[in-house]
C-alpha cells in the first residue's frame, strides 16, 4: 500500500468504530508518541506570554523539555509560525525568554520547538515549580 492508500484505508477502518474505540484509539496513540521525544517532559503550570510578530498574547505553560513546550492558550496561530515565549518561574528573578517554532496546535493550545535545547535551564526548575516525568 502506498502513502494515499494507507490513510484511506485508516480513516475507513476509524469511520466503522463505535466512538468509544475511537476514544481509546486516540489514547493509545498519544500514548506511542510520548516515546517519541527526545527529552522528558516537566510538569508546569506557569504564566506564559506569546509574541508573534508585534502581538501578544497569554498562555499557561503545561509541560516543558529541553527541546519544546506545551502551552494552554486561546490564540489560534499556525503550524510553522515563529514565536518568542516569556516564563515567569519562582525560582527565577526575572521571566525567562526562549524563542522557537509552532510544531503542533490542538484545540487546547500549541506545542513549541525551541530554536535551541535549553538543557541548563530546565535543569534549575526546582520540584516546586514543577514534577518531573519521563
Amino acid at each position: 500500500m502506498d502513502d494515499i492508500q494507507v490513510k484511506a484505508r485508516l480513516i475507513e477502518l476509524i469511520n466503522e468504530m463505535p466512538v468509544d474505540q475511537q476514544r481509546d484509539l486516540i489514547k493509545l496513540l498519544e500514548w506511542g508518541r510520548r516515546d517519541l521525544r527526545k527529552h522528558g517532559r516537566k510538569h508546569c503550570k506557569r504564566s506564559a506570554t506569546i509574541a508573534v510578530g508585534d502581538n501578544r498574547y497569554g498562555g499557561i505553560a503545561k509541560n516543558i523539555s529541553e527541546g519544546g513546550m506545551f502551552i494552554e492558550t486561546p490564540t489560534t496561530v499556525s503550524v510553522g509560525e515563529e514565536m518568542s515565549l516569556l516564563i515567569s518561574f519562582f525560582s527565577f528573578e526575572d521571566p525567562v525568554s526562549i524563542t522557537g517554532k509552532v510544531v503542533r496546535t490542538e484545540p487546547l493550545g500549541v506545542a513549541v520547538k525551541f530554536d535551541g535545547v535549553i538543557q541548563n535551564f530546565v535543569n534549575k526548575i526546582p520540584k516546586g515549580n514543577s514534577d518531573e516525568t519521563g
